[in-house]
Order: structure tokens, then sequence, then C-alpha cells
């Protein structure tokens, strides 16, 4: 066991999923072209957006700083349960746009009522012309269905949140944009996955995507994601030639009332990800175990190659911390477009808490980083 492979969001920018900021500005887009949706929800996305980068400009001082989509979505979901915040009690008022926000919720939905009956006494109208004056029923369907809505969210009224709803459909569109169905955008990666003919691959990755799995199949080549939807844990088998360890879970995986996972052949409405800046060491899952088969492939791993991850996930980088210092014979070979070895040290060591500093020296010369595309890297001419 001397290769373990660790794939970040870069690793899949060339199969046409965008990264970070890419991400955003194409959710926020989608959804803004959605018509039915955005007056309900986009006033909530545009406060959140405008807090996260005036909170990462005065930190910064940098005002053009990207910010994530996972810090949007966790944002939102803060904002829709901050009466419920253990906070809350210490906090004289909320913001009053954070307020008004989800009170257009039950505003757009009473101009809803208003239009679905004019809409329906228009069609009423048109009916009795084309029909040279003859009695013609009156069935005002729309106009109904649209009041019950509204005494339906009435009565749910405190369960209710532009802010959540808001979430809920960014986490949608994000489901849209990280399946692959065309096997052309994934090309790129078969020299890398056909390898494992020869030496069996064992690959831990952070993204939702099906980029391996889609990559897999079209090379006739077996994968195990270490998953038994009839068991809780992790165990994956001896005999696969690629392990695939999906860390932060799938939009094809479903969790199971008995915690375990079904892996469908599409995404699912409500995927079993880690989604969001918090919860990263869940319990319920497959995650911990996940996580802690990566730390156990490490201990027989000479050389970790890192494709597209940014060093950003604290959890993560303890683990690859404490690998490195355990051996002087193992090093970490990263692949990424803009990365230094500088940045990476800074990341590795805001990971230790404020406070605590990294010796760098004795993992600066086991750090090598090419500058490269990830594409090219994988798929040599």
């Amino acid at each position: 066991m001397n290769n373990t492979y660790l794939f970040g969001a870069g690793a899949s920018c060339a199969a046409g999923i965008p990264a970070t900021n890419g991400m955003v500005k194409e959710i926020y887009q989608k959804l803004k072209e959605a018509h039915f949706v955005w007056p309900q929800i986009g006033e909530a996305i545009d406060l959140v957006i405008a807090g996260i980068k005036f909170n990462k400009t005065i930190a910064d001082s940098n005002p053009f700083v990207e910010i994530d989509i996972e810090e949007i979505y966790a944002t939102l979901l803060e904002l829709s349960e901050r009466n419920s915040n253990r906070l809350s009690p210490f906090i004289g008022s909320w913001s009053e746009k954070v307020n008004a926000v989800d009170q257009l919720g039950l505003k757009n939905r009473a101009n809803h009522v208003v239009a679905q009956l004019e809409h329906d006494m228009q069609e009423i109208s048109r009916n009795v012309s084309m029909a040279n004056g003859r009695s013609t029923n009156i069935y005002l369907g729309g106009f109904r269905k649209a009041l019950d809505d509204v005494f339906r969210i009435i009565d749910n009224e405190a369960d209710y949140s532009n802010f959540d709803q808001a979430a809920s459909y960014m986490l949608a569109i994000l489901i849209q944009i990280v399946w692959i169905e065309k096997a052309e955008s994934i090309s790129y990666l078969k020299k890398f996955i056909e390898s494992s003919k020869v030496n069996p691959l064992w690959i831990a990755s952070l993204n939702y995507d099906n980029t391996i799995e889609l990559t897999a199949q079209e090379c006739g080549i077996s994968f195990d994601v270490g998953l038994d939807k009839q068991a809780i844990g992790v165990k994956f088998d001896s005999e696969a030639p690629i392990k695939l360890a999906k860390l932060h879970g799938s939009v094809n995986w479903l969790l199971n009332e008995n915690l375990t996972i079904d892996v469908q052949s599409k995404p699912v409405s409500n995927p079993a990800l880690i989604f969001g800046l918090s919860n990263k060491l869940r319990v319920e899952g497959p995650y911990l175990d996940l996580l802690l088969s990566f730390r156990d492939r490490l201990s027989n791993t000479k050389i970790l190659n890192i494709y597209g991850y940014s060093f950003r996930d604290p959890h993560i980088n303890y683990l690859i911390l404490s690998w490195l210092s355990r051996s002087q014979d193992v090093k970490i070979c990263v692949v990424d477009l803009a990365l230094s070895v500088e940045e990476i040290l800074e990341r590795l060591e805001s990971s230790l808490g404020k406070g605590r500093s990294l010796f760098r020296a004795p993992v600066l010369d086991r750090i090598e980083v090419n500058n490269v595309p990830i594409e090219s890297w994988l798929n040599p001419s």
C-alpha cells in the first residue's frame, strides 16, 4: 500500500462541475431564472451573500474574497432557526431585514391567490363568449387550491421560514449540477481509472458527484464504496479494483431508517450528505466510519496524492498532519493550479486551533506541489 488518493472539488472541474465561487454563481443564476420561486427566496439569499461578503471583507481586508456555497447554505439554516438558537435569549433583536424576509412568504402567497382568481375569472369569461351566451359551469379550482395553500401555511407558520426554503432550493440545484450524465465529460479520468487493472486504487473523495463511479462504469471496472444496506458500518471488498470512500456522502445515497445507506442509480431528493460548515463529524450514517477507514489507510500509505483539495476541512487536515508526523518516509503530492506550499502550510496550521502553531521544517520537505491542470496530470498526452 504505497499510494492513496484524495479528491476535492477541484478534481471535478474538468467535468463541468464548478468549484467555490463558480458554484455560487451558477446556483444563484439558476434560482433567479426560476421565476416561480425567486420572489419568495431571493431576498433571503441576497441578504446572506451580502452579510458573508461584508464579514469576510472586514476580516481578510480583501473585497474580492470568494465565498463557498456551504457557507451560504449553513447561514441560511442558522437564520431559519434563529429563534431556537441557544444564543437567542442574549440577542436584543434580530436585524429588521432578517425578520422582513420571512414576512414575505405569506404576502407573496396572498398575491398568488389574487392572481389565480383573476386568471380563473378570465378563463370563465372566455368560455362564456365561446359558448355564445350559453350557460357554463363556474369552477374556481385554481383559486380554491391557492386559498387552501395559504391556510395550510398559516397553520404551519411556526415552522415556516424563507431562509429554510432558500436552503432547500439551493441544495436541490446543487444536486442537479453535480450529477454527470454524459460520459465524454469525464474522459480525462479514464487512464487513471483504467490503471486500477494493474494497481488497485484507494480513493477518498470529498465530492458529492458521480465522476469516479461513472468513469469506472464506462471502463467496465468494478468499484466498492464500502457500504452494505443490510448493516451499519463500512467494510471494503479487498478484491475490488477501486475502493472509493466518499467521506461527505453522495447525491445518490439515501439514508434509511435503520441508519444504513441505499445507493441509488440516480440522485435522490433528500440525499445523505454532510453539507454545510458544521457537523462534519456526524455520528449517524457511515461518515465517521468512512473517515476512520481513510485514517487507517493512511497508516499504510507512503504517498498521498491530493487532487483539487483546498485544505479547508479541519478534520481532513488533522488526519493528514497526524499521518505526516508519524513518519519521515511519507509525503503528499498536490496537484492544483493555484495552491502554493506556503498556503498549504497556513491552512494546515489553521486546523490546529487558535494559539497553536505548526512546526514547519519537518513537513515542508514532504510537500510537493504541481501547479498544472488536474486533467493533464491524470491524462498526459
